[in-house]
């Protein structure tokens, strides 16, 4: 695999893009005053045209699906499975605590992704989601 896109939306107003083509490292680590769900398409295409490909050239997917806040993660697991089904790429998810065990995220994927076929990643959330606000009392 030579084109992966690795994506991080577990930081509630921060937002990691990586993308690794060949041998090099493309990355935009941004904290944002939106929520990552305004942000993240226009910065993955930022980060395609930094590294001058095209979506069609992205070889894998890997994401990390939680916990995070509820509208970042559902943007991103979102926005990964469509690219996965489009582009008919394998992708994996990650969870946090694996990050914390590995010094290179790229093995990491590659493992991960040789053992893997497409498939749909599903956000978790790390507790039961809480999207409404409570009702006021009569």
């Amino acid at each position: 695999m030579s084109n992966i896109l690795f994506i991080d939306p577990t930081g509630e107003k921060n937002l990691i893009l990586i993308l690794f083509k060949q041998k090099k490292v493309y990355q935009i680590n941004k904290s944002l005053k939106l929520p990552l769900a305004n942000n993240l398409i226009k910065n993955l295409d930022q980060l395609l045209k930094r590294a001058k490909i095209k979506p069609k050239q992205i070889n894998g997917l890997a994401i990390i699906n939680g916990p995070a806040a509820f509208s970042s993660l559902r943007a991103a697991v979102t926005l990964v499975n469509t690219l996965a089904k489009e582009l008919k790429l394998p992708v994996v998810s990650l969870k946090q605590n694996e990050l914390k065990k590995t010094r290179n995220l790229f093995a990491l994927i590659s493992k991960k992704m040789k053992k893997t076929k497409r498939q749909i990643i599903l956000p978790f959330y790390g507790q039961e989601p809480n999207i409404t606000y409570p009702q006021a009392k009569p």
